[in-house]
C-alpha cells in the first residue's frame, strides 16, 4: 500500500522554487568547474583523461538541471490545477455547494459574474459576441484584468503529462485524455468534443449548438463557425491578443487595449448600420 501524501498549492509551489534553486547552484557548479578546466596548465600530465572524465561530468549536470527545470514545471502546473479545483473552474466546477443569491458559491465563497459588452447580430447561428466572466478566485490576468476571462480567450494547453486543458470562455478548465483509438476524451461532465488536426491545431465542437472552434498551433482560438460554413475570424495583435472579430459579409467589432498591454479598455468598434443584416420573414438574417 503506497503513502498518501497531501499538500496545497503554496506547498506544491515552494517545492518548484526549490527545484528551480537547485538547479541554479548547479548551474553555478558547472560554470566554475568549466573555468578551472579552461585554467588548466595541461604540461607534464594526462589532460585529456581529465577532459574527458569533465565532459560526461558536465553532461550529467546538464541532465539534472533540465530534470529539475522540468520538475519544477511540472509543479508549477499541478498547484494551478490545485487553484483551479478550489476555485470552482476545472472540468464540471465545484464538486459542492451552490450559488445564492447574489451570486456565491455556498462551499467557497466564491464570486462569479457575467457580462455581455456586445452581441451583434449576423448571417448563421452564430452573431458576433464579447462576453467575460468574473471569477474572484481566480488569480489569472485575462484581457480585461485579474479574474476575468472572456468569450475571445478560448484556449488549447498541451499539457506535461499528456493530457490537454481547454480554457473555456466563462474561464473554467476541461480536461481531455487521449484514448486508445486515438481520439480525446473529456472528463466526467465535460461535453464538448476535442479533435486534433494537422499541423498541431484543435477543433472544439460545442456540445447542443453545432458550433465549431478551430485553434492554431498556439492554441489560441482562430475562427468560430456554424454548421452552414458561416465563419467569424479573429487577427490578433503583435501580442498574441485578439484584436478583431469579424464575420464573412464585413462586419467586426475591434477592442483596444491600455499602454500596459494587459488591461483591455471598454472600446469597442463595429461596422456602421448601414451594413446591419437585414431580417426575413422566417426570422432568419439575410
Amino acid at each position: 500500500m503506497s503513502d498518501h501524501i497531501d499538500v496545497d498549492a503554496t506547498e506544491l509551489r515552494d517545492l518548484a522554487r526549490a527545484a528551480r534553486s537547485a538547479r541554479s547552484d548547479l548551474d553555478s557548479v558547472k560554470t566554475r568547474a568549466g573555468n578551472v578546466m579552461a585554467n588548466l596548465d595541461r604540461r607534464g600530465w594526462n589532460a585529456g583523461a581529465a577532459e574527458s572524465a569533465w565532459s560526461s561530468a558536465r553532461g550529467g549536470i546538464t541532465a539534472i538541471s533540465g530534470a529539475l527545470d522540468q520538475r519544477a514545471g511540472d509543479l508549477d502546473f499541478r498547484a494551478n490545477l490545485v487553484d483551479e479545483f478550489e476555485n470552482g473552474m476545472y472540468s464540471g466546477g465545484m464538486p459542492t455547494g451552490f450559488p445564492l443569491a447574489d451570486p456565491v458559491n455556498s462551499y467557497s465563497g466564491n464570486l462569479i459574474h457575467a457580462e455581455v459588452d456586445l452581441a451583434l447580430p449576423t448571417r448563421g447561428a452564430i452573431g458576433l459576441l464579447l462576453s467575460r466572466t468574473y471569477n474572484s478566485r481566480d488569480p489569472r490576468r485575462g484581457l480585461f484584468g485579474v479574474g476575468w476571462t472572456s468569450s475571445l480567450e478560448w484556449r488549447v494547453l498541451s499539457m506535461p503529462d499528456g493530457f490537454v486543458v481547454v480554457r473555456c470562455a466563462d474561464g473554467k478548465r476541461d480536461r481531455y485524455d487521449l484514448a486508445p483509438d486515438g481520439t480525446w476524451v473529456g472528463d466526467f461532465g465535460v461535453h464538448h468534443h476535442l479533435a486534433a488536426l494537422n499541423g498541431d491545431r484543435w477543433q472544439l465542437t460545442l456540445a447542443g449548438r453545432r458550433v465549431f472552434l478551430a485553434f492554431n498551433a498556439q492554441g489560441d482560438l482562430e475562427s468560430i463557425a456554424d454548421r452552414n460554413g458561416n465563419v467569424q475570424s479573429i487577427e490578433r495583435d503583435s501580442a498574441g491578443r485578439a484584436r478583431r472579430l469579424s464575420d464573412g459579409l464585413g462586419r467586426w467589432m475591434e477592442l483596444e487595449y491600455g499602454a500596459d498591454g494587459v488591461r483591455a479598455l471598454p472600446a469597442i468598434r463595429r461596422a456602421p448600420k448601414s451594413t446591419m443584416p437585414t431580417t426575413n420573414q422566417d426570422d432568419s438574417f439575410a
